[in-house]
């Protein structure tokens, strides 16, 4: 098995959705972002709007990333797309693999997932683990690391939400991560890779959920 450096494995990554952070998952529902109008005019057209945020200054390699779609479909039919393994593979040529290892829900009404990621870039293999909790009732979807499984990325950690509009038949989806993809990797290699995978797979989820 081929493996890229740690720091260039995790700006791959990024480029499929998935973020690394140095921080743990927060429990509150997350909120909308505040936007420009011009930004919100985008969202409203079906634009996706990607915001990222360096509370370190330009030098951190350590940013907020959030991006937002406004979608024509109801709330179930976006998660339906959002929980589908199929779906995950389907949006990424990088995506090779996605197996379920574990999946139920507790009495609170929290579904509990391992997941099993296998991605090809170039010619490097990279595999790892992440756990979901979705939360059906509050709209919410976030994913930690299983670090108690072997990995070839250092961390990841973000979540998915839906959110209603004041458009009846269209909900918003919000994508919100910490993303640390390492001083050694180029910001140019990192800002492409984030914008155009991230947006991409936004893109596939609001075309799939609008029966495109």
């Amino acid at each position: 098995m081929t493996r890229r450096p740690p720091a260039l494995v995790l700006a791959l990554a990024v480029a499929l959705a998935t973020s690394w952070a140095t921080s743990a998952v927060r429990a509150a529902r997350p909120s909308l972002p505040a936007m420009s109008e011009q930004q919100m005019a985008k969202v409203h057209a079906g634009k996706v709007v990607l915001l990222t945020r360096r509370d370190g200054g330009e030098a951190s390699s350590e940013a907020l990333v959030t991006g937002l779609v406004q979608i024509g479909a109801p709330h179930e039919k976006v998660w339906g797309v959002l929980l589908d393994k199929r779906h995950s593979v389907a949006s990424s040529g990088a995506v090779k693999s996605v197996d379920v290892l574990s999946d139920a829900t507790t009495p609170d009404g929290t579904r509990h997932m391992l997941l099993a990621w296998h991605l090809k870039v170039a010619f490097s293999d990279v595999v790892y683990h992440t756990k979901r909790e979705y939360r059906a009732a509050e709209r919410t979807m976030r994913w930690t690391l299983d670090k108690s499984r072997p990995n070839d990325i250092a961390d990841t950690v973000g979540s998915y939400s839906t959110h209603d509009t004041s458009t009846a038949g269209s909900i918003y989806l919000l994508y919100s991560s910490r993303i640390d993809t390492g001083r050694n990797v180029p910001r140019w290699l990192e800002e492409d890779l984030t914008e155009s995978s991230l947006k991409r797979y936004l893109q596939y989820v609001k075309k799939v959920s609008e029966g495109g």
